[in-house]
């Protein structure tokens, strides 16, 4: 029996993992506001010296197509949303799943940092869950890849 067990525990481990095989955090996401589940922009993430980043590279709705961050302060100050770094640094912790400090998500909307996490939902691979923590508040957004 336990010669039979064995290939069938192996086979199912390999099914099971399977989904999120190959996939990877990084590429074009769609990002779908957790409140409307309307479809606002899309965010390359891409790594670099082994930490993530993502930036805007167009904005979704007709009305915020040439939008600038107003609430923001500093450098960002009245900058044009698209083209800005919204992930920023983060480090990997598992194989698909990454996290950053108070400073490593940006909401430009809200003009502020965010420490944060992402991971890749183990049952949808084209899901990318995106959540920012302050204190113990927490908000998560599934972000879509983009085809």
């Amino acid at each position: 029996m336990n010669k039979f067990l064995r290939p069938l525990t192996v086979l199912a481990c390999l099914i099971a993992g399977g989904s999120l095989l190959g996939q990877s955090v990084t590429g074009t996401w769609k990002t779908v506001d957790d409140r409307s589940g309307e479809a606002r922009a899309l965010v390359r993430l891409y790594e670099k010296g082994g930490r993530l980043y993502g930036t805007i590279e167009s904005l979704l709705r007709e009305g915020d197509k040439n939008a600038r961050c107003t609430a923001c302060k500093g450098d960002r100050k009245n900058q044009p949303v698209k083209g800005m770094q919204i992930l920023n640094g983060l480090e990997k912790v598992g194989p698909y799943r990454w996290e950053g400090d108070g400073d490593s998500l940006f909401d430009p909307e809200q003009g502020k940092s965010f420490r944060s996490r992402v991971w890749l939902d183990p049952d949808h691979p084209d899901i990318l869950k995106v959540r920012g923590y302050w204190m113990f508040f927490y908000r998560t957004q599934n972000w879509k890849r983009a085809s």
